[in-house]
C-alpha cells in the first residue's frame, strides 16, 4: 500500500499477517477500525488527518517516522513491539486507551494540542529533543524510564501539576 491515498473510506476487519508497508500512504477522513497488523509495520512519512483509529492492533515493530497526523482520534489501540513515531509531527490529535507495549521513541516530535487521555506506556519511552505545546498527559501510566533532552520543550511539560501526569516506577 505504498503512497496510497484513501479518503472518506473505512477498512474494517482485516488482518494483515506479513510486514505491511504503508510509507507516504495518506488517509484523510479515514476510519481504521478492528484491524490487526501482525508483522512489522513500515509507515514512513505517513499522514493520516482527520480520521479515526479504533480498536487497532500493531503485533511487531511500527515505524511511524516523520509522519503527520492531524485533527485524528487513536482510541483502543495497542502498540505489542517497539514503536517510533520520531521526528514526526502531531496537531490537535488525541489518544485515548492506547497501550504502548514496547519502548517509544518521539525523538524530535512536534505536539501542539495533543492529549493522551488513559494510556500506559509499559515500556521505556524517548522523548529526545521533542517539543510539546499545548499538550497534555491525563491518567496516564509510565512504567518504565522517560528520557528528554532538559533543553527541549518537554522541560515545561513535566513541570505541569502531578494530578494531570501519573508515573509508576
Amino acid at each position: 500500500m505504498r503512497g496510497v491515498t484513501i479518503s472518506d473510506s473505512a477498512l474494517e476487519l482485516f488482518t494483515v499477517g506479513e510486514s505491511a508497508t504503508l510509507s507516504k500512504t495518506s488517509i484523510h477522513r479515514g476510519t481504521l477500525m478492528k484491524n490487526l497488523f501482525q508483522g512489522r509495520v513500515d509507515a514512513e512519512g505517513i499522514v493520516i488527518v482527520d480520521s479515526v483509529l479504533e480498536d487497532v492492533l500493531f503485533g511487531d515493530i511500527a515505524h511511524f517516522n516523520s509522519g503527520s497526523f492531524r485533527g485524528s482520534k487513536i482510541k483502543s489501540v495497542a502498540f505489542l513491539g517497539p514503536v517510533s513515531f520520531a521526528h514526526s509531527k502531531f496537531k490537535d490529535v488525541w489518544f485515548e486507551d492506547v497501550t504502548f507495549g514496547g519502548p517509544v521513541s518521539f525523538d524530535g516530535t512536534k505536539f501542539s494540542g495533543t492529549t493522551f487521555a488513559n494510556c500506559v506506556f509499559k515500556d521505556a519511552v524517548d522523548f529526545g529533543s521533542a517539543d510539546a505545546k499545548d499538550t497534555v498527559f491525563s491518567k496516564t501510566r509510565f512504567e518504565a524510564n522517560i528520557d528528554y533532552d532538559p533543553s527541549s520543550g518537554m522541560r515545561d511539560l513535566w513541570l505541569k501539576p502531578v494530578s494531570v501526569r501519573i508515573f509508576n516506577s
